[in-house]
């Protein structure tokens, strides 16, 4: 039984098997109609925006930055009072720097000193149009000046555009009179002063007009003097890029700490961009901004939430929507797990009549009592957790996001799993930040929430995913054996009839009559006995998985799950079996089955990892393969930042939301 409102398939009979029939033709667990009143778990009602006005396309929306509001005011710690003192002393210099290019930079910045152009901006950041265009370049650097050698910097006057990417070699030699226009730092500080620039085309000096930038090429180095990070506009897109920039600076240049971050525009100059800004961006992002459903710009790299006073409830929304680095989603779950409200120990503390004898007797059992209980609750919240942001991850087409979740909550899950056969539900009491109606009262209604989700995923990558946890759930839960069992029997059944010609062409034949993805089955195989040895070793490979399921053994299970299907090439029967097995439908084709069987085997290995001592230190978050192209690092390294190691994470599946 259940309560209103929980994922639970209709019951019925499932027809049997027929003649050599493989079970994958029939009706799947997943191929079932949910009822009414239980998709409202999956619509996630409490996740949906409160305000019922349409909401505003993500790359339209505009964030209110008002540098007046007392409210929005950063904290003094948070450093931006000192360096708004030090823009109007024009102390500082800033560097915009391509979208794509923020891998290649910090690589760079990691390893030797280098020149590399920046400009000086005038008081306040007033009054000057930085090199590159929004969106093109929406972020940029900040240094501080007094802590860089400019001893040899090359400095170029507004107005003048020196192209030093083509006019400065390596050895730092000018070429093309970029010599003869060198001007001093300040000459630089005066023309900013007065807002003034000699125009080429006029052949005059003007004074009054927004400056176009100026240009000193200077060497830097890792974090030496690097004070800051700007965005250029109040778009909500670019802010929320700010601080997930932010996050990756942060992980791969750590002495430079929390960098502070300023928005600028030319009229209004530098402003501050404090946390409490940053916990309204992120609220006005949940409530009235609608996600794209394609790739408009560029990866969401994670963000870091700690520090910004946000809910539970509104951390695991903002990750199934936007994305949590790894170390901020790993805080977010453990508290998650760790909430609990109830007063059940007020009576421990209740009067005893002096029997301490009798009390701590009672003590030892309910000790144990209150464990297995603690394992079953621990295991209801996993589900709740699972349920609520894988709902929201599918939605928002965000499989980095939904793997990174599973690689984190599932192993509370997986190695809770006992008998599953009346775990509650996450308490909406004991934890009231994620506010998950009552209904996941055991497994069954979680497997039948998650091929709900598989019916609504848009994409293989977050069908993966979501399939990755059905497949981990059944094999961990015991649901999967029969359906091996009953494969095997059918492959007994047709292997045992194969020694008959007709009997093959027969099986050939009915292959062809299913409506199949990819190859279809060729007829030498049947006729040379090519498909019998390529079904007799699946047959193997299905009793092995059989006897690792009997174990529950779930680590070598799932290994055993991914060799198999790694060494398929053009299967069609063993495809619908494997589709049968899982609990999977059509849409899984081979790449998609195959991307579910590393995701869940990564999930197991990696957790099984939690208790082997590893190298101090954390694993560097940017691609060894510096061949890939700039967008295609960045989509890695937003991966690494949520905790996904994965060298190139489309062969898993795996893609990092974009905007």
């Amino acid at each position: 039984g259940g309560s209103a409102g929980a994922c639970r398939a209709l019951p019925g009979p499932r027809p049997r098997a027929r003649d050599g029939k493989p079970p994958c033709t029939q009706q799947r667990p997943n191929d079932c109609e949910v009822q009414t009143e239980e998709v409202a778990l999956l619509n996630m009602e409490n996740l949906a925006a409160p305000d019922a006005a349409e909401p505003t396309p993500f790359h339209l929306a505009e964030f209110d930055l008002d540098p007046s509001s007392p409210e929005l005011a950063p904290d003094p710690e948070e450093g931006h009072a000192s360096l708004l003192q030090a823009f109007e002393d024009q102390q500082c210099l800033i560097k915009t720097v391509t979208n794509e290019e923020w891998v290649n930079l910090i690589r760079k910045l990691q390893g030797k000193r280098f020149r590399t152009s920046t400009s000086l901006v005038p008081p306040g950041g007033r009054g000057m149009r930085f090199f590159g265009k929004v969106p093109g370049f929406s972020l940029g650097l900040v240094w501080d000046r007094r802590k860089l050698d400019l001893s040899e910097a090359f400095i170029w006057p507004s107005g003048y555009f020196a192209k030093s990417e083509f006019n400065v070699d390596a050895d730092g030699t000018l070429l093309n009179g970029r010599k003869e226009a060198l001007v001093t730092l300040e000459e630089v500080m005066r023309t900013n002063a007065a807002l003034s620039y000699w125009h080429t085309g006029r052949g005059c000096m003007v004074t009054g007009e927004v400056l176009p930038y100026n240009e000193i090429m200077t060497y830097v180095q890792g974090a030496v003097g690097l004070r800051a990070l700007f965005a250029r506009s109040t778009s909500v897109m670019h802010l929320l890029w700010a601080m997930g920039v932010r996050a990756l600076l942060l992980r791969t240049l750590p002495a430079a700490g929390e960098l502070p971050i300023f928005v600028h525009d030319p009229e209004r100059g530098m402003r501050a961009f404090g946390r409490e800004a940053q916990r309204r961006l992120v609220a006005q992002f949940l409530e009235r901004v609608q996600r794209p459903l394609g790739n408009v710009g560029l990866p969401c790299l994670p963000i870091d939430a700690n520090t910004l006073g946000l809910s539970n409830r509104d951390q695991l929304k903002l990750h199934s929507q936007y994305g949590l680095t790894d170390e901020a989603l790993t805080a977010l779950v453990n508290s998650l797990l760790a909430e609990d409200g109830s007063d059940d120990d007020d009576d421990a503390h209740g009067d005893n009549n002096g029997d301490d004898a009798d009390a701590a007797g009672f003590a030892i059992q309910r000790s144990g009592d209150q464990q297995a209980q603690t394992t079953s609750i621990c295991a209801g919240k996993a589900r709740s957790i699972l349920a609520i942001g894988l709902s929201a991850a599918v939605r928002a087409h965000n499989s980095a996001s939904a793997v990174s979740l599973i690689r984190h909550v599932a192993p509370t899950l997986l190695l809770s799993c006992g008998d599953q056969a009346s775990v509650p539900a996450l308490d909406l009491k004991t934890c009231d930040s994620v506010a998950l109606k009552p209904g996941l009262t055991d497994g069954n209604d979680f497997a039948a929430c998650l091929h709900a989700l598989a019916r609504e995923a848009r994409s293989t990558n977050t069908l993966a995913p979501v399939g990755a946890m059905l497949a981990l759930d059944d094999f961990a839960s015991g649901r999967m054996l029969p359906r091996i069992l009953e494969t095997c029997k059918q492959l007994e059944s047709w292997l045992q009839q194969s020694k008959s010609f007709l009997f093959r062409v027969q099986s050939w034949h009915e292959l062809n009559g299913h409506d199949l993805k990819g190859d279809s089955p060729a007829l030498s195989s049947f006729v040379t006995r090519k498909a019998v040895e390529n079904r007799k070793h699946f047959y193997d490979d299905l009793i092995e998985l059989e006897h690792l399921e009997e174990k529950h053994d779930l680590l070598h299970g799932m290994h055993k799950l991914q060799g198999l299907i790694g060494q398929l090439h053009h299967p069609c029967m063993r495809l619908e079996m494997l589709q049968y097995i899982l609990g999977l439908d059509g849409r899984f084709d081979l790449q998609t089955i195959n991307a579910v069987a590393n995701l869940a085997y990564s999930v197991i290995a990696d957790a099984v990892k939690l208790g082997v001592a590893t190298p101090e230190g954390k694993p560097s978050v940017l691609p060894t393969n510096t061949g890939y192209a700039p967008l295609f690092q960045l989509e890695a390294a937003a991966c690494r930042l949520q905790g996904i190691a994965l060298e190139n994470p489309h062969a898993a599946g795996v893609a990092a939301p974009t905007f």
